[in-house]
């Protein structure tokens, strides 16, 4: 009678030790998709981050060269306007680059077309090295085409999120500052 007591309490251990794995399995899954949502968030804000940064740059460095552009992100790097060349965090690649109008006109994503249409975003290691074909840069976006967590300027996708700098005014403007001088409400202002 001992023995059929034993094979019962076998029984019921193994279903312990079967249940108990289970439940540690759902909990560890629970805590890897919370963790992966806050790396999504602080990738995001790193984003944020360096977009800010880089306009903070090109904007220092239009009021250094009213007028001009620069061709590339490491002009910033070397010009001391900006600390390093970032990647794109949410991407871990380099950022698509915002290029300036040719005909000093609105500034422009990467190749459109009619309608706005996206044709091909060029990266920025496989630009032309002319440099006399190439605009200057105004701005930086992200390639990554994934949802965020938060909206930014009203965009939903990390590549909807426009890092792009404001042009300078001319020196001895008569222009008054309007509505759109004042910081956006999604951008933190210069401490300088």
């Amino acid at each position: 009678m001992s023995g059929d007591a034993t094979r019962r309490d076998g029984g019921y251990i193994l279903f312990g030790v079967l249940m108990g794995a289970s439940l540690l399995g759902v909990g560890l899954l629970a805590a890897v998709t919370l963790w992966s949502r806050v790396l999504q968030r602080e990738r995001e804000a790193e984003l944020v981050f360096r977009g800010e940064a880089v306009v903070r740059a090109i904007e220092r460095f239009q009021a250094d060269r009213p007028g001009a552009f620069p061709e590339t992100l490491e002009d910033l790097v070397e010009g001391r306007y900006l600390r390093r060349a970032w990647l794109d965090p949410m991407t871990g690649n380099p950022f698509v680059l915002l290029r300036a109008a040719p005909a000093a006109g609105p500034a422009t994503g990467p190749a459109t077309g009619p309608a706005g249409a996206m044709d091909e975003e060029i990266p920025p290691e496989t630009e032309r090295a002319d440099s006399d074909a190439t605009p200057g840069i105004v701005g930086v976006v992200s390639a990554s085409d994934e949802l965020s967590f938060r909206l930014y300027n009203g965009a939903r996708r990390y590549s909807e999120w426009r890092f792009e700098a404001q042009p300078a005014a001319p020196a001895g403007s008569d222009r008054e500052a309007g509505p759109e001088d004042a910081p956006s409400p999604n951008r933190s202002p210069d401490p300088r």
